[in-house]
């Protein structure tokens, strides 16, 4: 059994199923596999000997993905190369290690000068007239496989080969002992330059699982990075330590990360304090597992599943060995050492990697052989780990015996670093050791003895860029101090100690900040470094700073000044007077800035418009009309509306746009300006035959046609009644407001303020900003607060009817004093009208039902920007607010608990409704099908200044068309002295008379709290219990269907 053999039964038993996501890019096991026989077919095409090795270079994560395996298929090794590696090694590597040919992607970014003529960009490949060759199966388990490098203290990386059937059994041991199946969606946070990478893409692809790619390296900001996780559903995550404090942070709650099953640590020392805030917020739910091994032995040879009481432990055993391998601990003379006692590890296996490539005297002393009880031998590696075996048989790592040091999960000989800037003519001696040792702020620092002390300013400086030739940056030391002289012991050896000690000087030309920005910068740099002595002319990598810190900084800018700093962004900016810069330009030109788009042909659809036009799709009646109107007087010329409606309609885009079907999704089109025909309408009668001549007038309108605004005149024997229609794709409540508010200027001759920017540059923007970190955020909060099934409040129908059936309603005031006297005496807390009349109807819908925890819909204006306000379009946003009742509250702490809620999330409002199904869908919580919203709770206080008329020549005439969109609605308009509270009902789920008994509930707790403003909500709710017993049985006529 080989890994080509498994692998390609994986591909073909999941064709259909998703392998890989990257972005918005979604790739088959079927896709995946034929592009991997693609570059198999090219390669045997190509005639090169049989397991040649094949470089690949390339930045794009799928394309490295699919070389692999088809590298794989040839029945070649594949060797990933990091594209960013200094050119000198680049070329060694290339030499050293015999490539054979280079696949590569030419926006690799890299110069494709330094490239062997040997070579094919990836890319090519795929769309180059391959012959259609059988590929090869005639594979081999003992066959290299792959290779990957590691530091070596010569100056030079270490090249190991890996071996088919160890790769092979590791993965199948992985997806075997942790269950993995179909299911599971890993998180791909490694780099191909490593070889935990294989694991990370291999056992998902192994078991039928998916692989999720992060867009870029911006995900690794803790908010991205929880964002990221959450919106992927993210079942597991191999990663090293560095990268799960990055999420492990602050910013972490309860309730996020609940599909993540493990995190599979490796590579550095795990921390037993910092799993102290994991475990108190996620308690075991997510199952953290220690793993051991190295490069050498084939991935991972030891695990160990970590307990939460392991955060108490000094430290975190890394276990016991897995399936097909032992680890021992063995003393000076080669034998076995007892328990709790030190000694050398070794790990002994069948499935270890073919070794280091022409390196036979490192292989010889790296490799060894020991023989077992019964005198049979075992090849065995001498891993420089020390470590014990503990009381309960798991395996404690104590340290290293030589100098070879992780960091961030990578491995570094620091003889190589000192053999680098040894040979520097500036440099008499270098020294590098680790400081912080088994801290997250662990950090290389090289002591340089300079031939020149008095330049060292030069000195130091040419050292960097010499490092930059040579090494890659993940190798590069956190700071490099100057001295005269390197200490030494009276024995002659380099005294550590002293150097330890020894702590990087501020020199005296250090910059002070010169405004509140970099003030506030410096203060943050101090606090992520640990540091006073910064400068802000000192460049972070310089001076301690790597990039787990950096990502930190970004977390850290955002908390501070509300701008993301993008990882890009800092790494071009890499001193506190840059970046106080960068976050002044980024201040001014935030996410939220909506910019002009260039004239096309078509624009993308807002969430909102894809949501209306599916629903208008699938129902094609007026239930998405919005019909306005007003009773006009004799004054009123109709020629002159004509023009004024054709001035709106060359003002307003909306007006204008027609939706089209193309390329496999919809677009909206912007039309020329049209002119509008004014239908006229001739009743005999009163105010009924006007009301149903205007139901009669409102009609589906043809979304493609590019007209979407009809108006109409109404004539009886005693009035004119205007009635202007629009579709709701194109409109919201405050688009009626800014239809009036335009109509009235422009008929009195009057200019409105000129627009700036229209829907479609809205609808532009919308699609950007939902693939940024800050939409991801908000989805975050969502998640949060509905993160499981809410009960339903049980509204059954009395009989089955289209839709919800016919709508009715019932209106009545309340005195705006009662809640001025309310929120007079919470003024405190800051609460506002609408918390208050939130806190009565979710009061109301708990009586009535029983319930404690219910999700009411509300209506957000969705216009955050300034420049949006004056525009027709359809913003506003439905939001499913999710409350609960928890202990004994009075009613003002439930005002200000709702209040605090509805403010948070009114700050999230732009997430989109539908992103919000799908997400709980997808988690399970919400039913395909199921409605997540049974109730609504609408309230109108929109700016209607400069609507009213002297003359009276224009009046409002009020049109109901009957319908209801939910089982039940409450609507409240805000008015001079009032409000007015209309119940909205489906009448397929509600009688009159109990919508009668829901008004006199609402009144009575009204009547309750003009008595006392703080009642407990036992005693509210007691004072209406006959109310609720009428509400809920009155007689034998009234029963609520629930």
């Amino acid at each position: 059994m080989t890994f080509q053999q498994e692998l390609i039964k994986c591909l073909e038993l999941n064709k259909k199923a998703i392998a890989l996501e990257h972005g918005d890019r979604v790739f088959t096991y079927e896709a995946v596999h034929k592009k991997a026989i693609k570059i198999a077919r090219f390669l045997l095409q190509a005639d090169l000997p049989e397991n040649s090795f094949i470089g690949i270079a390339t930045e794009d994560r799928v394309s490295m993905i699919c070389a692999m395996i088809g590298v794989a298929l040839a029945r070649h090794v594949f060797v990933p190369i990091d594209t960013k590696m200094p050119v000198s090694r680049f070329n060694n590597i290339i030499a050293d290690n015999d490539i054979a040919y280079l696949l590569y992607t030419s926006h690799g970014g890299f110069n494709t000068s330094i490239l062997p003529d040997s070579r094919a960009d990836i890319e090519d490949v795929m769309v180059a007239d391959v012959a259609e060759i059988e590929v090869l199966s005639n594979y081999d388990e003992k066959d290299s496989l792959y290779m990957y490098f590691t530091s070596g203290s010569t100056g030079k990386p270490k090249s190991i080969v890996g071996q088919n059937d160890s790769l092979l059994q590791f993965i199948l041991w992985e997806v075997s002992e942790f269950s993995i199946n179909k299911n599971d969606r890993f998180s791909q946070l490694i780099s191909p330059y490593f070889d935990a990478f294989l694991r990370d893409v291999f056992v998902p692809l192994f078991a039928g699982g998916t692989v999720c790619i992060p867009e870029s390296q911006e995900v690794f900001d803790p908010l991205n990075l929880l964002a990221w996780l959450e919106t992927k559903q993210v079942t597991a995550i191999h990663c090293v330590p560095s990268v799960f404090r990055v999420f492990n942070s602050n910013e972490l709650s309860e309730d996020q990360l609940g599909s993540l099953r493990y995190i599979f640590l490796s590579g550095e020392r795990v921390i037993p304090a910092e799993l102290k805030s994991w475990y108190e917020k996620k308690g075991e739910s997510t199952e953290l597992v220690n793993f051991y091994g190295a490069t050498e032995t084939t991935m991972i040879r030891a695990f160990y599943r970590i307990k939460s009481e392991d955060a108490g432990k000094v430290r975190i055993p890394v276990g016991k060995a897995i399936r097909g391998s032992q680890v021992l601990v063995l003393d000076e003379t080669m034998k076995p050492c007892p328990a709790l006692t030190p000694g050398d590890v070794y790990i002994v296996s069948e499935y270890f990697t073919k070794g280091y490539y022409k390196n036979e005297a490192l292989n010889a002393t790296s490799f060894i052989t020991l023989e077992n009880e019964e005198g049979k031998p075992l090849t065995a590696y001498k891993t420089g780990d020390r470590g014990e075996i503990n009381a309960d048989g798991n395996l404690d790592l104590l340290g290293r015996n030589d100098r070879q040091v992780k960091m961030r999960g990578i491995r570094i000989e620091l003889e190589e670093l000192e053999n680098v800037v040894s040979a520097s003519p500036h440099v008499k001696n270098a020294m590098a050791i680790v400081v912080k040792q088994d801290l997250p702020e662990a950090e290389i620092r090289m002591y340089v003895e300079l031939v020149d002390f008095e330049d060292q300013e030069n000195g130091i400086k040419e050292l960097w860029q010499l490092l930059k030739v040579q090494l890659p940056e993940y190798m590069h030391p956190a700071l490099l101090i100057p001295l005269k002289s390197i200490p030494l012991l009276s024995n002659g050896k380099v005294d550590i100690k002293a150097l330890e000690k020894i702590q990087p000087q501020k020199t005296e030309s250090a910059t002070e900040p010169s405004n509140e920005t970099e003030a506030k910068l410096l203060a943050i740099w101090k606090t992520v470094l640990n540091s006073d002595s910064i400068s802000v002319t000192d460049n972070f990598l310089r001076i301690g700073g790597n990039s787990i810190s950096l990502m930190k900084l970004i977390g850290r800018i955002y908390r501070e000044f509300g701008v993301r700093l993008t990882l890009g962004h800092a790494l071009k900016n890499l001193t506190v007077r840059q970046q106080a810069h960068k976050v002044q330009e980024l201040n001014q030109d935030s996410v939220f800035v909506i910019s002009k788009v260039e004239s096309g042909v078509r624009f993308p659809l807002s969430k909102n418009q894809e949501r209306m036009l599916f629903e208008a799709e699938t129902n094609k009646d007026v239930a998405y009309n919005l019909p306005i109107a007003w009773t006009i007087s004799e004054h009123v010329q109709i020629d002159k509306m004509v023009e004024v409606f054709n001035q709106i309609i060359e003002r307003h885009e909306a007006f204008r746009t027609s939706f089209v079907f193309d390329d496999k999704k919809f677009w909206q089109v912007i039309n020329a300006p049209w002119e509008i025909e004014i239908e006229t309408i001739e009743v005999k009668g009163g105010e009924s035959e006007i009301l149903q001549a205007a139901k009669t007038f409102v009609r589906p309108f043809q979304l493609e046609s590019g007209k979407l605004l009809r108006v109409g005149i109404i004539q009886s024997d005693t009035s004119r009644v205007v009635i202007a229609d629009t579709h709701h794709i194109v409109c919201d409540g405050m688009s009626q407001i800014n239809l009036i508010r335009d109509f009235l200027a422009f008929y009195n001759n009057q200019t409105p303020q000129p627009l700036n920017i229209q829907f479609k540059d809205y609808a532009v923007w919308e699609n950007k900003f939902r693939e940024s970190g800050e939409y991801a955020k908000s989805g975050l909060f969502w998640k949060q607060i509905l993160n499981k099934k809410t009960p339903k409040l049980g509204f059954q129908p009395f009989y089955e009817a289209e839709g919800n059936g016919e709508g009715s309603h019932l209106e009545f005031f309340v005195s705006k004093d009662i809640i001025a006297q309310l929120i007079k005496a919470y003024e405190k807390n800051n609460v506002t009208a609408f918390s208050i009349i939130y806190t009565l109807y979710f009061l109301m819908l708990s009586k009535v039902t029983g319930q404690k925890d219910i999700t009411i819909g509300i209506n957000a204006i969705g216009r955050i920007q300034q420049e949006v306000m004056g525009i027709i379009g359809m913003f506003a946003k439905t939001l499913p607010v999710r409350f609960e009742v928890k202990g004994e509250l009075t009613f003002p702490q439930m005002v200000l608990d709702a209040h605090n809620l509805l403010t948070e999330v009114n700050e999230k409002q732009l997430f989109d409704l539908s992103d919000i199904t799908d997400d709980l869908i997808r988690s399970q919580i919400l039913d395909k099908g199921q409605q997540l919203i049974e109730t609504m709770l609408v309230f109108q206080n929109l700016d209607f200044s400069g609507l009213k008329v002297a003359d009276n020549s224009f009046t409002p005439f009020q049109i109901d068309m009957g319908g209801a969109k939910h089982p039940l609605s409450l609507f409240v308009y805000e008015q001079p002295q009032n409000y007015l509270f209309r119940f909205e009902y489906s009448t397929s789920y509600f009688k009159a008379e109990e919508i009668q008994s829901l008004k006199a509930l609402f009144e009575q707790m009204l009547d309750v709290l003009k008595k006392d403003t703080s009642p407990s909500l036992g005693t509210l709710l007691d004072h209406s219990s006959q109310v609720t017993k009428e509400t809920q049985t009155l007689g034998d006529e009234i029963t609520f269907n629930l």
